[in-house]
């Protein structure tokens, strides 16, 4: 959020919405002004719908709507977070002061592209941490079943040699 609160400097609030079961919950809000950031369904939907980002730069006419909240943001920007050709969440800024320009939809999309780069890193470090744990595991119970199998195997019984 910080990188956007820097790049665009017509950003007021920041939102993050990840997919989990299907559903998008937001994981992430924060206002310029201290406290949580504003989050717009109508934003996340439309840009599930319609499978791209979204500029919204008159809130008013674009999202009849819309709650008092999104109706007081001078613009809101929404861009997917994709995971191939699955939408796995949205980045959605919201505009304190003037219009979003095409260029600010250019940097949030920036932005977008590296935070989807990272949540797939942190999925991919959590799963080879619980494939070794598993791993790790099997280790110890096969090492405990070979140290019973070979030393109860010693001592045993033969006919003579003769």
């Amino acid at each position: 959020s910080e990188a956007i609160f820097e790049l665009v400097t017509k950003a007021g609030h920041v939102a993050v919405d990840l997919a989990d079961d299907g559903r998008m919950n937001t994981v992430f809000a924060k206002s310029l002004a201290g406290g949580r950031g504003h989050v717009s369904r109508s934003v996340v939907r439309t840009v599930q719908r319609e499978k791209g980002a979204l500029i919204i730069r008159d809130v008013e006419a674009e999202l009849p709507t819309s709650s008092q909240d999104t109706k007081a943001l001078a613009g809101i920007i929404g861009v997917p977070l994709w995971d191939g050709e699955t939408i796995r969440g949205v980045i959605q800024v919201g505009g304190a002061r003037g219009v979003f320009l095409d260029g600010d939809l250019d940097l949030v999309t920036a932005v977008a592209n590296m935070a989807t780069l990272a949540i797939e890193n942190a999925r991919l470090v959590q799963r080879l941490r619980l494939a070794e744990e598993k791993l790790r595991g099997e280790v110890k119970y096969l090492k405990g079943r070979e140290e019973k199998r070979r030393f109860s195997d010693i001592i045993g019984e033969s006919s003579a040699m003769g």
